[in-house]
């Protein structure tokens, strides 16, 4: 069970993460869906930064353990945001459903596992 209180600390100490310049977007051949939305759409580092530093409690799914041998004392945090991006070669903006699954490392560093389309709805935890 995961109370509120938990990803409200949590979100806290990502955002400072950010606003400190403390992450990364995971942008290598595991990441095509990454990859894929900057590609699709005009988005760049500083709407991340924007999107992430908007996320509520509202918008979080679900925790889940690092299942990587070697990272599975890790817990990755995934969250879902609907926001309005422009496609390219395109005039108009579209509503675009992001997943967004995060990790925050030991050393106050965070990695941005996931940043993409939804491939499927996600179940969010206090709506």
């Amino acid at each position: 069970m995961v109370e509120e209180s938990e990803i409200e600390e949590w979100l806290d100490q990502m955002k400072q993460m950010i606003r400190n310049d403390r992450f990364k977007i995971e942008m290598n051949q595991n990441r095509v869906g990454n990859i894929k939305l900057f590609q699709e759409y005009l988005i760049n580092e500083e709407n991340v930064k924007s999107i992430l530093l908007n996320l509520t409690v509202n918008d979080f799914c679900e925790k889940v353990q690092n299942e990587h041998v070697g990272f599975r004392h890790e817990w990755l945090y995934i969250f879902g945001k609907e926001i309005s991006l422009l496609k390219r070669y395109e005039d108009e903006d579209t509503i675009v459903p992001l997943y967004i699954k995060l990790n925050m490392l030991e050393n106050k560093y965070l990695i941005i596992v996931s940043f993409h389309e939804q491939k499927y709805p996600l179940d969010y935890y206090f709506r």
